[in-house]
């Protein structure tokens, strides 16, 4: 089997799944990588149980990558040679999974993604042998807003029967014990801009606005939103990419870069790719997100509609 170059923009990384409240996405498969690992993001929102049920795997070496929100892992030596450890992981942090090691999960923010290396390839196997259904969105959303507060994918029966996944549960591994989040907003008079603001005009004394906007990519029907703020306002890129255009200059802002707009001075934007977020801040009281936030509804879920659309 050739093993060919690819590359994966954000609207379509691979084949995905949903199990329970999860979605598996499948970056790299055994096959496209002639074995050599499997690469797969899990999106889930926060849950009051365990990701999966406590296991080992004798095989298969799984690491945990934090790429966004915070998710709790335990591991533990399944010769007991060392106790059992246990870590927050926010974005940024690893944690590895040698063979014949307990180990389980908790997702804890309400938008949290996981990347999973596993080695040798062929593990994703697994989670379409699990799958509740293919999952699909037009939006491109991470999941789905609604959920049954529980993201065990599997229960005690299931994951007892999963031995030929290199999956062998260890129901009686008992994991070590030794939040508040920012309300947020849906607008759709344009496309989808999920509004979580961390300050308002108020509660900063009038001084400033700040908070985060997640957007949906731009449509071929929508147009490309054009303000004026009233306040100096600056973006900062946290993921995606957003078109901006001011006087006549466009740019293309990625994770990390940094836009500035002095009060009174027209510009546009748009997101070119799903979920794009950036931090925003802007002065006074009557900052960007005052307009916004007039013609939006509270939306408890940290994601956009899995459907254009909405209405409320």
């Amino acid at each position: 089997m050739k093993i060919c170059t690819f590359v994966l923009g954000l609207a379509n990384h691979g084949e995905a799944v949903k199990i329970g409240d999860q979605v598996y996405r499948f970056s790299v498969t055994g096959p496209s990588s002639g074995g050599a690992f499997t690469l797969l993001q899990t999106s889930a929102p926060e849950a009051t149980t365990l990701g999966v049920l406590p296991h080992i795997h004798k095989t298969h070496y799984e690491n945990f990558y934090c790429t966004r929100g915070r998710f709790q892992l335990w591991a533990e030596s399944y010769n007991s040679t060392t106790e059992q450890q246990t870590r927050v992981l926010t974005q940024g942090d690893y944690g590895a999974v040698p063979h014949n090691t307990y180990h389980t999960f908790q997702v804890l923010d309400p938008d949290t993604q996981m990347t999973g290396v596993i080695q040798p390839g062929g593990f994703e196997e697994l989670f379409v042998a699990l799958r509740d259904s293919y999952y699909n969105s037009s939006t491109y959303a991470n999941f789905e807003p609604s959920r049954t507060n529980s993201s065990t994918g599997t229960n005690a029966d299931t994951i007892s029967s999963l031995e030929e996944y290199d999956v062998y549960a260890q129901l009686t591994w008992e994991t070590r014990h030794d939040a508040n989040y920012a309300q947020k907003y849906l607008n759709y008079e344009n496309g989808y801009k999920l509004l979580a603001p961390v300050q308002k005009g108020p509660q900063s004394g009038g001084n400033f606005t700040m908070g985060t906007i997640t957007m949906s990519a731009k449509t071929s029907n929508e147009t490309v939103d054009t303000i004026t703020p009233k306040q100096p306002l600056a973006f900062q890129l946290e993921e995606g990419q957003l078109s901006v255009e001011v006087d006549g200059e466009s740019a293309q802002l990625i994770q990390g870069d940094v836009l500035f707009v002095p009060a009174n001075t027209t510009f546009s934007y748009y997101a070119t790719v799903p979920v794009t977020k950036f931090l925003y801040v802007g002065g006074g009281a009557d900052g960007f997100d005052q307009d916004l936030l007039q013609n939006s509804v509270e939306w408890e879920y940290a994601v956009y509609p899995t459907y254009a659309d909405y209405s409320a």
